[in-house]
């Protein structure tokens, strides 16, 4: 399903329906193909993101593809208290790209708060920036922007941070409410002049 469609399926819901729906964090991933090393690795897979719960942006004014995956549990794999992300068809996130490790790293929460660790990936795991060491938690914030090895970005977006970012995507609404907002000014103006 492209990014655009699940925007659309989405967007008549209220806020407390769509965190019934969406109880579970989601990453957001972007590939930017001209920000990335042109290596005969890169050119090797046709396909960078493989999940089940993928969906897929295309802008024809960028290069830009946005997918989503939720951090939900599969099947795949005995970690049951792990969200998995690697190359290999087991891992709950798949990413097929030969940069990524078969066992790259994987999410895991703990209380309110959600962490990544790196499982001594060959290309490394990055949270805004800063390279993580290996085996070591790190703790994620709502657009926390991760990068696996070279090629694949993606932001982690909680529930209720993932509602905020859609509403960008809804002018709509906004020019709806802006719209209310001005007539509201307005009688408030009149109520002025008494």
């Amino acid at each position: 399903m492209h990014f655009s469609d699940y925007l659309k399926s989405v967007q008549l819901l209220s806020e407390e329906q769509f965190l019934r729906i969406h109880a579970v964090p989601a990453l957001i991933f972007c590939s930017q193909t001209e920000n990335f090393p042109d290596s005969d690795d890169n050119k090797k897979t046709d396909a960078w993101l493989e999940h089940k719960t993928v969906f897929f942006e295309t802008s024809s004014e960028t290069t830009n593809h946005k997918t989503i995956a939720f951090l939900r549990k599969s099947n795949r794999n005995p970690f049951k208290d792990f969200i998995t992300v690697g190359r290999a068809a087991n891992n709950d996130v798949v990413l097929n790209k030969a940069t990524i490790s078969k066992a790259h790293a994987f999410l895991v929460q703990k209380g309110l708060m959600w962490q990544i660790t790196d499982q001594k990936s060959s290309n490394s795991t990055y949270v805004d920036g800063n390279k993580l060491e290996p085996l070591q938690p790190y703790h994620l914030h709502d657009n926390s922007v991760i990068r696996f090895g070279f090629e694949v970005q993606a932001s982690f977006y909680s529930p209720n941070g993932l509602w905020s970012y859609i509403q960008i995507y809804q002018p709509e609404k906004y020019q709806k409410l802006f719209s209310n907002v001005k007539h509201l000014n307005k009688n408030l103006s009149a109520f002025g002049d008494l």
